[in-house]
């Protein structure tokens, strides 16, 4: 052990605090990241909700896959808006962005919307990923994964 190691032990042992049950002292600093992690997310939500207002934001579909006793993800609701989709990408010009985690969620997605480009569009499975592909060329289908 170094000399400021030695130092922290005796410091240990004489404070009591390794005896203590709290030793952040009611976790303050834990209350308070809560605290502001609940504030930035409040600020997101009132602005999404501002926006809605504005119509800048027409269809706003949020899943929640960890709360409550049904799992909704995000590609089942995809699934069940196919024709709106439809609507609203190909026929108004609109553009979809998906934002979340990495991994089987984005693949899912696609599929998703390539079943309901073909089934609203009268399309083959072929043609709906082609023209879903004319729309990432456009940049009006982004992805931001992590």
């Amino acid at each position: 052990p170094t000399r400021r190691s030695s130092d922290l032990l005796i410091l240990q042992e004489e404070s009591g605090i390794t005896k203590v049950a709290d030793p952040w002292g009611g976790s303050y600093m834990m209350e308070s990241l809560t605290n502001e992690i609940y504030e930035s997310a409040l600020e997101v939500i009132n602005e999404v909700e501002e926006l809605g207002a504005r119509d800048v934001i027409t269809h706003l579909r949020p899943a929640f896959s960890r709360d409550g006793p049904k799992k909704v993800y995000i590609q089942h609701l995809i699934a069940a808006d196919g024709e709106l989709l439809w609507d609203l990408l190909v026929v108004k010009g609109g553009t979809f962005y998906l934002c979340g985690a990495a991994g089987q969620m984005p693949t899912d997605v696609q599929n998703g919307i390539v079943k309901g480009f073909a089934a609203a569009g009268g399309l083959s499975e072929d043609e709906a990923f082609n023209k879903l592909r004319d729309l990432k060329e456009e940049g009006r289908y982004v992805i931001e994964v992590y």
